[in-house]
Order: C-alpha cells, then structure tokens, then sequence
C-alpha cells in the first residue's frame, strides 16, 4: 500500500488509496493527557468529547486520547465523513459549552466502567506528571468549566498541530477543514526518570513480573526487544515451566526514544524463578554469547511484521501519528533492510541501555541481590514547621511548614513542598490532600491529625488555586480514622478519586484566575 503526502486545505495529509469502496478518515492533534497537570487531568479528553457533541451517536467509537496525541476518526460514505472531519473543526472553534456538563458526566461514567490497571512504574518513573499521570484517574474533570475548555481548544487543536490522513478510492472533493490557526506543540517534558535506576518495587500483582526501559528508538531497539521476549519465553517457559506466558514488546514514547515492557507471570510457589530468569537473561544478553543467528531471526520476524503492517489500510493512521510526533516512517524494503543490517553489538548496546534505566516490579525477595536498589519509599527530606500530633497515640505528626507540609513518624517521611504542588483536593469538611510532582503525597485530615482551622488557613492560603480542586463534604463514616496499628511506609500512589460533584472553582482576587490552572504547552508544568 503506498502513501501519498498532501495537503487539504492548508493541513498537511496522508492519503491510502483502496479499491474496496470503504472510506475512512482521521484527524490526529499533537496533544494527550500527558500536557496535562493533576489538577486539569481529563482536560484533553472533555475536550474531545465536546466537539464530537451533535456530529455521531456513538462518541468513544471515533475518539481516542492517547499520552501524546488525540484522534478522531471516521468510516462510511465520502460525503459522511468529510461531514464528520469538517464539523470537527468548525466546533474548535465554537465549542458547544452548554453541553460541558452532560459530556464532563458521561467521560466520568466511562472512567467509571473502566478497569484500571495500576502503573506504579509510570509513578516511579516520571512521577505525578507528563507520562506519570496514566496512573491516575481524571481527577480533574469535576473543576472543568467553560472557559478552560475554550482556551485549551484555542490552544492544542489548531491548524498547525493536526495531520489529517485519509483511506479511500480519493480524495473527497471540496472537503474543508476550518480550524483555527497555531503553531505545532512540542513534546511534554517530564520524559527523564525521577527515580534513579536500576531500581525495583514491590508488584501490585506478586505473580506478576513487570520491567520496563527506555532505549533509543532504532531499528536495533526493536529487534533488541524481539531477542529478550524470545529469550525470556525460553527461559521460563519452555526449559524451566516457571511461567505459562512472558514476552517483551516496544512501546515508541517519542521521536527519539520507545519504552521496552517485559512481563511474565509465574506458577504457585515460582515467583523467584522468574525472576531470577530474567536476570539471568539481560545478564546474557548484555555479555554472554549472542548468536547471529538468534539477531537474524529477531530481525526476520520483525521484517515480516512490517511487511504485514505495510499491506493494511489502517497503516496510514499510525504514519499519521508519526508524522506528526517527527517519527520517519521508512518504506518497507527500507525498513526491513535497516533490522537486516544490526548486529549482535546493536542487541548489547540496547540491552544495555535497558538495563540502566530499568524499573522492575517484583515479588518480596526483590533484587537488591542482583545489584538494582529498592526504589523509594519515603521522601528525602522532611520540613521543618510546626507539628500537630497524630491521634492514633503511635507517635504520627503533621508538620506545617512555610514552604510544604510533611507527615513523619516511625518509618514514615513524606512531604510536599508548595513550589512542587501538582494538585491539592480541597473538601468542604476540612481535608486536605496534597500530591508533589514526585508522587508523594500528604493527607491532612482533622479527624487524624489536632490541627486546627488557622493552619488549614494557612495551607490554603500558600497553595496556587491553579492546583487545588474542590470537593464536598464526605458522610461521616466516609472520614478517615486513626488506626491502632503502625502505619505502612507511604509510596508514591495515586491519590483518591475527587468525587464527581463539579467543584466551585471561582478564584479569589488575590489568586491567579481561571487560565492559570491550564498547563504551559510547550514548557515544563509543575
């Protein structure tokens, strides 16, 4: 299938000619959930809603929200689907605000409906922003109004950060695409690891191993990835029946760099195996023998997956996106000569460059023994201020500070500092829970703590209202009461879902206004 490169009405295209009457389109914008800050996460998403209101029934079926990038996208007659993609861009430009709330209702109802799976590697590794905010809900939808959806809009889906690619018999004729004019958006920032590496954590899931790495993205990190999954399959599954399933597959993150993910379950009683396994494998991988042939074959089968790929006509969706994240999309023969060409020393320099940045979710043993350290469960530092004891008798304070607040006690430190705030939930019966950008986060609660109303006011009042939103008051038996027990170390866990009651969020006048909660496309957000 070959692809042409145009342009449709000033917005640069990829056109897949097909003979089988069928006509599909989409349009991709270079915005994801990972722009987004905690206190606006969801923003994108809303967003998307929105514009689709009125165009198609079934709104999720033609809009995806992806870290990166959003796409709609649309599939029936010519005339339907040029409707579709041009009444998209005339409502960029004329939001349907009046249906905010109904579509703010029906993004929570699917969140509601989804099964999240955890991410505490996505956590570990960029924190409560950029990428590491997969790992929380969209807690951000309750405070969205009117005009934040507007300005983000102005913003993100402009004629200058859209591709617009198209599958069909030609190109419809006459199709206009009315967006406003702005420049193409730069990756989110936020993309190096706040937590040094190699490091592991604890699993959610203990039969489950899970590490992922950051390599370059190249030919040889995809054939690299091949040869570990292969690797790791023969290893624990087949020679030793440790696992019933493991692999590895390539994830691109950006124009210069992919994530690799390796998981394997385990039988009763083989956590440890599989484990060990896999160590034992990157070992190899990076310097014991590696055969050509075992590269060759890795680089085959990569070829063919190309070739495959090249041959669909859902292909040009994913050059679009590469198109616009400045990823080259090579020809086939171009591509697969490229994987021919890498040899056993590309494999080790990728093997490398995994190892170095892995992340690696384990059962209890850990892998302190092979030389990764335990990622951190505490916070570095704890603030110096005022302290309010816990009520829990077991020696738990509250500490309020001019620049954070901390909560300490026997094996527990963790503190965030205000110039670090990603996001305060504020409810209306006193509770205060505070998230840093580095996923540690601090619940201040009355019923836990003796701290008074003039050091909630004081909280408040250093916290920007651009992080904070606004919950109501939770029923009694929702509250959360000391326990008789030590407490758990704190890790760097999502916090609560806000309920989805729409919060008051008019700033006061000494705060920064409403535009001030949006993140700064283009440069780092707190």
């Amino acid at each position: 299938m070959s692809v042409l490169r145009t342009e449709v009405d000033g917005v640069p295209t990829l056109f897949a000619e097909r003979t089988d009457g069928h006509v599909t389109g989409g349009l991709v914008f270079r915005v994801g959930w990972a722009d987004e800050n905690l206190a606006v996460r969801g923003l994108t998403h809303v967003v998307a809603h929105l514009a689709m209101t009125g165009l198609v029934e079934d709104v999720h079926r033609y809009v995806d929200t992806h870290a990166t990038y959003t796409q709609f996208r649309a599939q029936g007659t010519a005339q339907s689907v040029s409707h579709v993609l041009s009444g998209l861009c005339t409502a960029f430009s004329e939001l349907p605000v009046d249906g905010l709330e109904p579509e703010k209702e029906l993004v929570l109802a699917e969140a509601d409906g989804r099964h999240r799976v955890p991410r505490p590697d996505a956590l570990y590794r960029y924190g409560a922003s950029s990428h590491g905010l997969c790992a929380y809900p969209e807690t951000g939808v309750p405070a969205i109004g009117p005009d934040l959806v507007r300005v983000w809009a102005a913003e993100a889906f402009t004629r200058g950060n859209v591709v617009l690619w198209l599958s069909a018999d030609r190109l419809p004729a006459g199709l206009r695409l009315p967006l406003p004019e702005g420049p193409r958006l730069p990756p989110p920032a936020g993309a190096d690891s706040r937590t040094p590496t190699p490091a592991w954590y604890r699993s959610p899931d203990p039969d489950l191993l899970t590490v992922t790495g950051v390599v370059p993205r190249s030919p040889a990190s995809v054939v690299f990835t091949d040869v570990l999954g292969a690797a790791l399959h023969r290893e624990v599954c087949e020679e030793h029946a440790l696992s019933h399933a493991a692999g590895a597959v390539l994830t691109v993150r950006d124009a210069d760099s992919a994530v690799v993910t390796v998981t394997a379950d385990s039988h009763p009683g083989e956590r440890a195996g599989v484990t060990g396994g896999f160590v034992d494998v990157l070992a190899r991988l990076r310097w014991g023998a590696l055969l050509d042939e075992e590269v060759a074959a890795a680089a085959r089968a990569a070829a063919d997956q190309v070739s495959r790929a090249a041959a669909d006509h859902e292909t040009v969706s994913a050059r679009a996106v590469g198109e616009l994240l400045g990823i080259p999309h090579p020809e086939p023969d171009e591509h697969a000569a490229a994987l021919a060409a890498v040899g056993p020393d590309d494999v080790r320099a990728c093997a490398e460059a995994f190892a170095a940045s892995s992340l690696a979710g384990v059962a209890d043993r850990g892998l302190g023994w092979a030389g990764w350290a335990a990622a951190p469960l505490s916070s570095p530092h704890e603030l110096d201020g005022r302290t309010y004891p816990g009520r829990d008798g077991h020696g738990t304070a509250l500490v309020v500070a001019d620049e954070g607040v901390s909560v300490v006690g026997p094996g527990l430190r963790s503190t965030v500092r205000y110039a670090d705030l990603v996001l305060m939930t504020s409810y209306a019966d006193g509770g205060r829970h505070l998230v840093g950008g580095d996923g540690f986060g601090v619940e201040v609660e009355p019923t836990l703590f003796a701290i008074d109303g003039a050091a909630l006011a004081r909280i408040d009042e250093a916290v920007d209202l651009a992080r904070v939103v606004r919950a109501p008051a939770r029923a009694a038996q929702d509250l959360p009461q000391p326990r008789p027990a030590e407490p758990d170390p704190p890790a760097p866990v999502p916090p609560p879902a806000v309920p989805h009651a729409a919060p008051d969020l008019t700033p006061a006048a000494s705060r920064p206004g409403w535009r001030d909660r949006l993140p700064r496309l283009g440069r780092r957000s707190s």
